[in-house]
């Protein structure tokens, strides 16, 4: 169970630092990169997970998250692209 709360936390931040990866601005990267260390901190530092109520995940738990995340990052630039798509050829028409 806890693994999905995880999840649902992972997911959002994790399409975020992918496309803040990919940004132009050094400041996006930073913040990125800074938010997933925060949340990873929350979970694996001892007194910041006794203060959150938080368990670190195993590893096998984190993998399964980020394959989750991924999959939601990767059906989110799918339909962007058949947007994108959709687009061209109705202005072709």
């Amino acid at each position: 169970m806890k693994s999905i709360l995880v999840t649902l936390v992972f997911a959002p931040l994790f399409a975020a630092v992918v496309a803040g990866l990919f940004g132009r601005r050094i400041g996006d990267r930073l913040s990125m990169i800074v938010t997933t260390g925060l949340q990873l901190a929350l979970l694996y530092v001892p007194f910041l997970a006794r203060f959150f109520g938080t368990v670190p995940l195993a590893g096998q738990d984190l993998l399964i998250c980020v394959g989750v995340s991924l999959t939601f990052f990767l059906y989110l630039e799918l339909e962007k692209l058949v947007r994108i798509w959709s687009r061209r050829r109705h202005a072709d028409s």
